[in-house]
């Protein structure tokens, strides 16, 4: 089992690739944080799982 600062790290590795590949902007990354709560803690994941799921068209 992973500890958590392994856990914690591979998030980070995995947002900072998504921003470097330009898959996610930043500021409309930190809007989506700050619309997660404590009544929806999966807020964000489950909205980067959607964008993956649906696929991302860059031309859009």
């Amino acid at each position: 089992m992973k500890s958590s600062d392994e856990m914690h790290n591979k998030i980070v590795m995995m947002k900072q690739s998504f921003f470097d590949e330009g898959f996610l902007i930043p500021t409309q990354f930190q809007e989506l944080e700050l619309l997660q709560d404590r009544d929806n803690m999966n807020f964000v994941r489950d909205r980067c799982f959607l964008f993956v799921l649906l696929g991302h068209d860059k031309t859009v």
